[in-house]
């Protein structure tokens, strides 16, 4: 019994550690240039507006919904055919968010970046949910061209997990929050 306790007690404490690891943490006390007071909750919390850009984005990931308390669902990735249809016929006023739109929700602050408040973790996700893609093309120049060999469909993404935010671009499918005006 003794020892039952102690397991469940290393475990509890070990989570909680955890999720004090992944707080938002700002350089200096500086505070997060994405503060929750930057954003206004609608549509009974789903979306966000972004009071200073004026965007209206979802709170959870492309194939994710919000349940009141969280986000739940499996993600999609774009630039996938299913990411592509569910597009098409169930987020019709959305659409897949451009770097520059990305690179927004960047607080300059550390791992991650971006506001896990307002945009929090699916706690049913086994992997990162920090990099987003985004709807803008890479187009690499010529001299990365002659190095690089599978970058024709390559779209920009913004890495929120990476120190303070690093944009860079990658072939395979990722997910992001869709964005509307």
């Amino acid at each position: 019994m003794l020892k039952q306790f102690i397991t469940y007690s290393a475990i509890v404490t070990g989570c909680l550690l955890n999720s004090t690891l992944y707080a938002q943490q700002c350089e200096d006390g500086k505070p997060s240039l994405t503060s929750d007071s930057r954003y206004q909750f609608i549509n009974h919390g789903q979306e966000v507006k972004d009071l200073k850009t004026g965007l209206i984005w979802q709170r959870c990931l492309m194939g994710e919904s919000w349940d009141g308390q969280q986000c739940t669902g499996d993600a999609l990735g774009f630039p996938s055919e299913e990411a592509k249809q569910y597009l098409g016929t169930q987020a019709k006023n959305w659409r897949v968010p451009t770097i520059a739109e990305l690179a927004t929700l960047n607080g300059g602050c550390w791992q991650p970046a971006i506001n896990p408040n307002i945009f929090p973790s699916n706690p049913e996700r086994f992997y990162s949910d920090s990099t987003l893609i985004s709807s803008t093309p890479y187009t690499p120049t010529k001299s990365e061209a002659a190095h690089l060999y599978d970058r024709k469909n390559a779209f920009w993404y913004w890495a929120f997990d990476v120190n303070y935010g690093q944009k860079s671009f990658e072939v395979k499918d990722l997910p992001t929050h869709l964005v509307r005006k």
